[in-house]
């Protein structure tokens, strides 16, 4: 493939104090309710595909026996690093989301979390995520919804053109040509395109914005109602909880270690190890663990 997909390299950022503020603040706790719900209870190898600085990693550190921190960004990994590095069960991977170094089949569960956004070639990075899931795995993921409410409403009285009723997945000005916001339909079809199944939905920051102004704490009246706003698309985010499809292979046995984790982001096979790097066995490209961070970058 001749394009490169980007995705938005927010390294120079500080993501973690973006959670800061009321409204997110008040967005930070509804997710965590909704993640806290639908992750599964347990499980052996868990993946969370653009962790950031780690924000949600209490939730999934507490269920599942190995946790994998994916970002493309370092910087952040460190932070995430900073909380969770001690624990045995964490592995932090420096990745593409469009290459990931994982042996096929790998995980039984994953989230991709306020990323669908920043992707230019969303299909691409679900089928890289899909490949890495066990079949029958879980998959949370959540995306920014062109057709919540208020921006129909928005439109409606001509004071904000994001078109919530146009269904093809485009561009908006000003937004680093990326993908903004993601109509339901093309959401529903990203993951079936996959092989996903969605199970169930959810929406979130529904009371946002100036209702802030009116309650203070917005969630309990929120987390009851989630369910219907997710079933009816109506909130500004909605998470999807998903399951990959195809039969279990009770004869395949989940990897026993990082080393049986890893591959090669292209050839998808195995490496060879010697002291803090490692080798493609097909290609010959050398990868490097660099402070704890297992780093699969290079030729991005």
């Amino acid at each position: 493939m001749n394009h490169k997909p980007r995705v938005s390299d927010y390294d120079h950022s500080d993501y973690s104090r973006f959670w800061t503020e009321n409204q997110r603040q008040y967005d930070d706790r509804i997710e965590r309710k909704v993640v806290s719900e639908l992750l599964p209870a347990e499980g052996d190898w868990f993946a969370d595909f653009g962790c950031a600085h780690g924000r949600l990693a209490d939730i999934y550190m507490e269920r599942f026996r190995h946790c994998v921190f994916v970002d493309y960004s370092t910087r952040h990994l460190n932070l995430a690093k900073q909380l969770y590095g001690n624990n045995e069960k964490a592995i932090f991977v420096a990745a593409d989301i469009y290459r990931l170094p994982f042996r096929p089949k790998s995980f039984n569960a994953a989230m991709m979390v306020r990323v669908l956004h920043h992707l230019e070639e969303p299909s691409l990075a679900l089928r890289e995520v899909a490949a890495a899931i066990m079949p029958s795995g879980r998959f949370l993921m959540n995306y920014r919804n062109r057709r919540d409410l208020r921006n129909m409403l928005r439109a409606l009285v001509g004071l904000k053109n994001v078109r919530p009723f146009r269904i093809a997945h485009d561009n908006l000005p000003g937004c680093d040509g990326l993908q903004a916001f993601t109509h339901p339909k093309i959401a529903r079809q990203l993951m079936e395109m996959a092989g996903f199944r969605i199970m169930r939905t959810r929406g979130t920051s529904f009371f946002g914005g100036k209702l802030l102004r009116i309650i203070n704490n917005p969630v309990p009246l929120e987390a009851p109602l989630s369910p219907l706003l997710g079933a009816l698309k109506l909130s500004p985010l909605i998470f999807i909880d998903a399951k990959l499809e195809g039969t279990p292979d009770n004869s395949r046995q989940p990897p026993s270690s990082v080393k049986e984790l890893l591959a090669c982001p292209d050839c998808k096979i195995d490496l060879e190890w010697s002291a803090n790097e490692y080798r493609c066995r097909s290609c010959n490209t050398v990868f490097k663990e660099i402070d704890g961070i297992f780093d699969f970058r290079k030729n991005c």
